[in-house]
C-alpha cells in the first residue's frame, strides 16, 4: 500500500474517517503517552503503513486536538522506535477543529519498539508471530533452522514484552513498576542485541 501523504485531502481525511478503523487506520481522541503512540507507528511501519489520527472519537466523530501537543509527543515517540520509518504528520481543519494524522509509510526493514516487534491485526496491536518476522526479514529465502529458532524465540520475547508492559502500567507500587522496567529493558536489550548480530 503506498499511503498519499502529499495527495492527502480534506475529502481525502473525511472519507478515512468514515471508513474507520482497521490494519491501516487508528483514531486517537486525545494525545497518548510517547510508549504508546511509538507503538502504533512501529505497527503501521511493519505492516501496509497507515494514519494515527489524533483528535477523532472511535466511531470517527471529530472532537479536535492540539496541533503542538501530537508533534511534540510523536517526536518523542518517533524515537523510541529504532529502524526506518517514514512518517509525515499533516493537520486538518475539519468541522472547525484541528485533526493531526501521522501518516506512516510501509517499513523497508523492520521496526521495534523496547525490543518488542509488532503489528496490526485489524484495528488491533499485536506482537509479529515467528512466521511474519521471518517473511518480513528474509522474504526471498528460505528459512533455515536456526532463522526458525530465531523467529520463534523473538516473537516469544515480544510476547513476554508485551505482559511486562501491561503488568506495568496495571502496577499500583512504584517499587513494582521499577522492577517491571528493568526485567523490560534488559530482556529487550537482549533480544536487540541477538537481533542485530543476526540481521544487521
Amino acid at each position: 500500500m503506498t499511503l498519499p501523504s502529499e495527495a492527502l485531502s480534506d475529502q481525502g481525511l473525511a472519507d478515512l474517517l468514515k471508513r474507520g478503523e482497521d490494519e491501516t487506520i487508528e483514531f486517537k481522541t486525545v494525545v497518548p503517552r510517547a510508549d504508546i503512540i511509538a507503538r502504533h507507528l512501529a505497527a503501521f511501519a511493519n505492516g501496509e503503513g497507515g494514519y494515527l489520527i489524533f483528535g477523532v472519537d472511535n466511531l470517527g466523530g471529530v472532537v479536535g486536538v492540539d496541533e503542538a501537543k501530537v508533534r511534540a509527543r510523536v517526536t518523542d515517540a518517533r524515537a523510541l522506535v529504532q529502524g526506518p520509518i517514514e512518517l509525515q504528520i499533516k493537520t486538518f481543519r475539519f468541522d472547525g477543529k484541528d485533526v493531526s494524522v501521522g501518516i506512516v509509510s510501509p517499513a523497508r526493514g523492520i521496526v521495534s519498539v523496547a525490543g518488542g516487534f509488532y503489528q496490526r491485526r485489524g484495528d488491533t496491536i499485536v506482537p509479529m508471530s515467528a512466521e511474519n518476522l521471518r517473511a518480513h526479514l528474509l522474504p526471498t529465502q528460505p528459512p533455515d533452522q536456526a532463522i526458525i529458532t530465531l523467529s520463534k524465540a523473538v516473537s516469544d520475547q515480544t510476547v513476554a514484552i508485551e505482559q511486562l508492559r501491561r503488568a506495568f502500567v496495571k502496577a499500583n507500587s512504584w517499587k513494582l513498576k521499577v522492577l517491571i522496567a528493568l526485567g523490560g529493558a534488559l530482556a529487550g536489550a537482549i533480544l536487540k542485541a541477538v537481533a542485530d548480530h543476526v540481521w544487521p
